[in-house]
């Protein structure tokens, strides 16, 4: 993911969705080609790591609001009890990072 100089700009939100698109448009594009070598719910397990990445970035850099609606678009690519851990921990991180700023960024 790298900087989170992404998540401070007007149209982070665009950005997010369009390095989503490119997971899509690759599984448009190739997928007839990768689904004899790949798990057939690869393209939801990428889209949703994606999403959850992206949602702990938006929360580390204060944006609440962005974090918990990628947040939500992840667990609607949610199957097969994929990412409960990192669920579990943005559930735990979202209150006390929105409550107290807990933990800081150091910068």
């Amino acid at each position: 993911m790298g900087s989170l100089s992404v998540y401070q700009q007007a149209d982070a939100r665009a950005r997010i969705e369009s390095n989503v698109a490119a997971i899509r448009d690759l599984f448009e594009r190739y997928g007839d080609l990768l689904a004899p070598h790949l798990p057939e719910h690869t393209k939801d397990f990428l889209i949703c790591e994606k999403y959850l990445g992206h949602a702990n970035g938006a929360l580390r850099s204060g944006r609440y609001r962005l974090a918990w609606e990628l947040f939500q678009q992840s667990r609607r690519h949610h199957r097969k009890g994929w990412f409960y851990r990192g669920y579990r921990n943005f559930v735990l991180k979202f209150p006390l990072k929105w409550l107290t700023g807990y933990p800081r960024e150091l910068a």
